[in-house]
């Protein structure tokens, strides 16, 4: 989660202008936004178990491996939190002050609650065709409808790459409680990775379709409107960083040194670096 994070807190700071601080605490905002997606779909499917008697059936799993499977997602969760650091520039009062925007407009944090709560949804709805379409019995979806959520729950792990792994031992321990094959239920997690992978591969080509865009608008010469003016008096051991600072602004079209009477290589060094060269008074 983190090296997703980065990477499009750059994108946004890269092609949109706005402070990389500012992307990144939006991006934590939309993980927690998503996480309180997946809570909500656990409290409901949990309270809707209980009243069914469903969980019921969590009785027939060995305690010891039971055991081995809660001590595990406890490590995930504590390396995770471990992994995931406050990148550079980042500061604990932009999260703050991000989340007190996003908590002053209520109608886009329930909105935003919701559309959590909607993509989890989704990913159980396609762990369920994907049981389907591997399942060669019948499924007794009445019983069994809660592991769904459970299973998507755990996979949300941190360290996780899109929930593998974690994704097929849950399903292989929860759906076994139902009679289903450990062959089925592998292979119906299985598929739900590959919906991830699927997915990766549509937004990779919507990336390069954006860099190729970029990369048309910085080479427009349409864009280049500013002409940068430097009044200089024997600055020829700074001009060479601020020309290059300057350079890499795509609406930049010329740079002017005015030159006031320097006695060092100013006005020569401006001219060796593409820079037009004007004399005046100090």
């Amino acid at each position: 989660p983190a090296g997703g994070e980065a990477a499009r807190s750059a994108l946004y700071a890269r092609w949109y202008r706005h402070p990389v601080a500012d992307v990144h605490a939006a991006s934590l905002l939309d993980r927690l936004l998503k996480a309180g997606g997946a809570v909500s779909l656990g409290v409901l499917t949990v309270g809707a178990a209980v009243l069914s008697g469903a969980v019921g059936v969590l009785s027939q799993v060995d305690s010891s491996r039971t055991s081995w499977w809660v001590l595990g997602a406890t490590v995930l969760v504590l390396i995770g939190y471990g992994v995931v650091r406050r990148p550079p520039g980042m500061k604990t009062s932009t999260l703050g002050s991000s989340a007190a925007k996003l908590a002053a407009v209520p109608r886009v944090a329930v909105q935003g609650l919701l559309l959590g709560l909607l993509a989890q949804v989704f990913w159980c709805g396609l762990l369920a065709f994907g049981l389907l379409a591997v399942s060669s019995s019948a499924i007794p979806w009445a019983a069994l409808w809660w592991t769904f959520p459970v299973i998507g729950l755990l996979a949300s792990a941190p360290v996780t790459l899109a929930g593998a792994g974690v994704r097929e031992g849950s399903a292989l321990l929860l759906l076994g409680l139902y009679g289903e094959p450990p062959t089925d239920a592998v292979a119906a997690a299985l598929l739900v990775s590959l919906a991830h992978l699927l997915w990766a591969g549509v937004g990779g080509m919507v990336l390069w379709r954006e860099e190729r865009l970029f990369a048309r608008y910085q080479d427009r010469a349409a864009s280049r409107t500013i002409s940068v003016v430097i009044p200089a008096l024997n600055e020829a051991a700074a001009l060479a960083e601020t020309v290059k600072h300057l350079r890499v602004i795509p609406e930049i079209e010329e740079i002017i040194l005015v030159d006031g009477g320097s006695s060092d290589a100013t006005r020569a060094g401006a001219a060796e670096l593409g820079c037009r060269v004007v004399a005046s008074p100090p």
